[in-house]
């Protein structure tokens, strides 16, 4: 009996490292820090996220390649 039944494979390929800065810059890449308080009224660090929107996606990442495994 298998254990896993993948029809296909998407690859996320490389994403380009050196606009990351520049979109940031820019403002297209949102970045938010957050911290949070505990019960005991401590801060806790939750770290960092980053946004970007789906339509400029492209300018960051290559394009996903998908591959059919037989």
């Amino acid at each position: 009996m298998p254990f896993c039944n993948c029809k296909d494979v998407v690859d996320i390929r490389r994403q380009f490292t050196s606009q990351f800065d520049v979109l940031i810059v820019s403002g297209e890449i949102k970045m938010d820090h957050k911290i949070g308080r505990m019960l005991s009224g401590r801060a806790h660090e939750c770290g960092l996220s980053f946004k970007i929107g789906v339509s400029l996606a492209n300018l960051l990442f290559l394009p996903r390649k998908t591959y059919v495994l037989a």
